[in-house]
């Protein structure tokens, strides 16, 4: 086989919880968008007795912003455990955003013992609610955690749901899932109109995908890789083609790819076949 004609295939993005350790697979806690409304936001610089005291008062979405605080460390000191109090608190009265992020940090057991189970049944209210990132994440698990029941049929139903409503991550993995064949029939047309899509969003990952099954290039199937885990640094980035070559040479399809990974998302999409020449 011609080396260049093995192309490298991004799956699914598996994003972890920065600032928490941890072995088991971590799923993203707060979007870009999330993270911005909370620094952004004025009642939080100027009043933030004031969000206290309606949480206090049993205000929903003030314990939200509360829990939001106390987890980023919003100008208020650092503490996972009361995030978990005020989510739980506003979870409790239906609030979907406190929903699924209690259920995150009973699945990375932050601020409270790991629970998987816990984690699921808080995840399935909020998706439920129509919540888009609970939908994705509740998703992530049915399709890619295997300490759970795998439920591809399920994860597909459910990212298809969130990637209508707009989110990214959904549509990339909706791309990954028709490409693969696996919860939903095999569909290259289908794959490359849902990488479009999070293309057009400037995802990095879908633009390389979609840019490999456009090609006239044969596209050959990969080893079918765990998630991407984290993002590396630019400052790691020195050296990468070269590890990924000598992985591809031995054969190592899956320590390649885990070396190009993140030259790809800083948008390098000539490395994969660099590593394959």
């Amino acid at each position: 086989m011609n080396p260049v004609s093995r192309i490298f295939l991004l799956p699914s993005v598996l994003f972890f919880l920065v600032g928490c350790v941890s072995t088991s697979p971590i799923l993203k806690f707060l979007t870009k968008s999330n993270e911005q409304s909370v620094s952004n936001s004025t009642s939080i610089k100027q009043d933030k007795k004031t969000i206290l005291m309606r949480a206090e008062e049993g205000d929903a979405d003030a314990q939200t912003l509360l829990g939001m605080m106390f987890y980023q460390d919003n100008n208020i000191e650092k503490n996972h455990e009361k995030a978990f109090k005020w989510w739980r608190s506003a979870a409790e009265k239906g609030n979907t955003t406190a929903q699924w992020r209690l259920a995150t940090m009973y699945y990375n057991g932050v601020g409270v013992a790991q629970d998987r189970k816990k984690s699921i049944e808080w995840y399935k209210k909020s998706a439920d609610a129509g919540d888009a990132f609970a939908q994705y994440n509740l998703a992530w698990i049915y399709y890619y955690d295997a300490s759970t029941s795998t439920n591809y049929k399920k994860a597909v139903e459910l990212w298809r749901k969130s990637a209508q409503q707009g989110n990214r991550s959904a549509q990339f993995n909706l791309g990954w899932a028709y490409y693969k064949g696996k919860g939903v029939k095999k569909d290259d047309q289908k794959a490359k109109n849902w990488f479009r899509i999070a293309a057009e969003q400037g995802g990095l990952d879908a633009k390389y995908n979609l840019k490999l099954l456009s090609s006239d290039k044969q596209v050959n199937k990969l080893l079918v890789l765990a998630p991407i885990q984290v993002r590396q640094p630019r400052q790691k980035f020195e050296g990468e083609i070269e590890k990924a070559k000598k992985a591809y040479k031995q054969k190592n399809y899956r320590l390649a790819h885990e070396h190009i990974t993140p030259l790809v998302q800083d948008g390098n999409f000539e490395a994969p076949e660099e590593a394959a020449n």
